[in-house]
């Protein structure tokens, strides 16, 4: 791999361990439980990546994150989302993970954390784009 590339995968997945590691505390310093902190912990690491999957689009900033088509894309997401909620709010799913229904303020602060992946890798690629010239495909 490139170093360009080993350096934004060592940003991402630094974003996404704070991102979980925040959340679960946040949560459990609000809640007081341990399967809600978990839960939610669980749910930001989904939000991050489906956020980070739309700067995957393209490996520089010539076009913006979610710009263009592409409905599988849009089909992978809708359906990780699905199950990720049948995972926090399904009975059968909560017994079997250990996981609790959360609320709208979790799921919030959770999709905080995934705008934020968003716009730092944008900034990133446009940051790198000035330095270095942009990502080849």
């Amino acid at each position: 791999l490139e170093r360009r590339y080993i350096v934004r995968t060592f940003l991402v997945g630094a974003m996404l361990l704070f991102g979980a590691f925040t959340v679960y505390s946040l949560e459990l310093e609000r809640t007081s439980d341990l399967s809600v902190a978990r839960t939610a912990a669980a749910n930001c690491l989904v939000l991050m990546e489906a956020f980070y999957l739309l700067n995957c689009r393209r490996l520089d900033h010539r076009h913006g994150a979610a710009e263009g088509s592409n409905p599988i894309l849009w089909l992978g997401i809708a359906v990780t989302l699905g199950l990720q909620l049948a995972f926090v709010y399904l009975p059968m799913m909560q017994t079997l993970f250990q996981t609790s229904a959360v609320g709208v303020e979790s799921w919030l602060l959770t999709a905080g954390f995934g705008l934020m992946v968003l716009a730092v890798i944008e900034i990133e690629k446009r940051m790198r784009a000035r330095w270095q010239g942009p990502l080849q495909p």
